[in-house]
């Protein structure tokens, strides 16, 4: 009898030795892991933690620091399972899990690792939704850098993922690339314009003009046509019309114009001279007729279409004339002879 109690009470000495001994090692572990992350040493950092997360079932700490870890290795989802057990064992623990996941926002945006800011950025939101301002904040400021450096698709890539979080961001993003375009020049200040247009609607009425004012004082008309292609369906073609007809009304002076709104009515165009060359800008399509009969002619808004041809008047040397006429919708044709 006496020899069982020694050793019921020796069996009990040693399991409260090893459980004191677990705690002990608990402590050293996670006094290890924290400098091993401490160092941007991840690896051996888990791999002490997920030892305390075993011999500590109950250690919030240790699940902190291992999702701390994981995220330094971008172990996103084992990250998250982490934290959420840190949480799930004390639930005041998520606002320091939102915290952890912050910092990680901000060190990878440092870094450049968007894919990694935007891991870290979901997790900080979901354990800690006031962070929501706080890491897009972060990701537009970065974004704003990378306008300032020309990288443009690495900007799209953060404001595109911000505000896939909250829409209402889009003014702030507008902000950015606007105040970018309006100290830049040429087709630098062009492509933030466009860029911005794609973000909001917020300059919307600014951005046209100077777009446009642009765009029309570019060396180069097959540049220039490109950049209002592009703008087309943000601006509209009746404003990009109007645009091509001042553009070429500089270079050759004030053109004439027709309305045309009756599909059964001709309106005839004196033709100076036998050999013409009408040089039109027209935001739909319309008609017109020769020997052969009526033809359809496009629309043309970026830059004049062309209708050459001979005269055929009765005696060399008088005027004749070419006959236009709505086609589906009226139109207002404006044209230049000879150029």
């Amino acid at each position: 009898m006496y020899r069982k109690s020694l050793a019921a009470i020796g069996i009990a000495a040693l399991l409260v030795l090893a459980h004191g001994s677990g705690h002990g090692s608990t402590t050293v572990n996670i006094g290890k892991a924290r400098e091993f992350i401490d160092a941007g040493n991840f690896g051996p950092a888990a791999e002490l933690l997920n030892d305390v997360a075993r011999d500590d079932p109950t250690s919030v700490e240790g699940r902190l620091l291992l999702g701390t870890a994981l995220l330094g290795l971008n172990d996103f989802n084992g990250a998250e399972a982490a934290l959420d057990e840190a949480v799930a064992l004390d639930a005041a623990a998520a606002g320091q899990a939102g915290e952890i996941c912050k910092k990680q926002v901000i060190e990878a945006l440092r870094r450049e690792n968007l894919e990694a800011a935007k891991g870290a950025f979901s997790l900080a939101i979901k354990y800690d939704p006031t962070l929501r301002d706080e890491v897009s904040r972060a990701c537009i400021d970065k974004g704003r850098f990378y306008v300032e450096s020309g990288r443009d698709r690495e900007a799209d890539e953060l404001f595109r993922f911000v505000l896939s979080y909250d829409s209402s961001l889009r003014d702030r993003v507008c902000d950015v690339l606007f105040a970018k375009a309006r100290s830049a020049t040429g087709e630098e200040s062009l492509r933030l314009l466009l860029a911005s247009l794609r973000y909001g609607d917020r300059y919307q009425e600014e951005t046209s003009r100077m777009y446009l004012n642009l765009a029309n004082s570019l060396d180069g008309e097959e540049t220039r046509v490109d950049y209002l292609a592009r703008a087309e369906e943000y601006f509209g073609r009746d404003r990009i019309l109007q645009a091509s007809v001042d553009y070429y009304t500089e270079r050759w002076g004030a053109p004439e114009r027709i309305s045309l709104v009756d599909a059964e009515k001709w309106i005839s165009v004196e033709k100076p001279r036998r050999r013409w060359n009408l040089r039109y800008l027209a935001v739909k399509d319309f008609r017109t007729r020769d020997a052969a009969g009526p033809l359809r002619i496009g629309a043309s808004i970026f830059q004049p279409g062309s209708l050459p041809g001979e005269g055929s008047g009765p005696e060399t040397g008088t005027p004749t004339a070419v006959w236009l006429s709505m086609d589906a919708e009226p139109t207002i044709v404006f044209y230049w002879f000879n150029r």
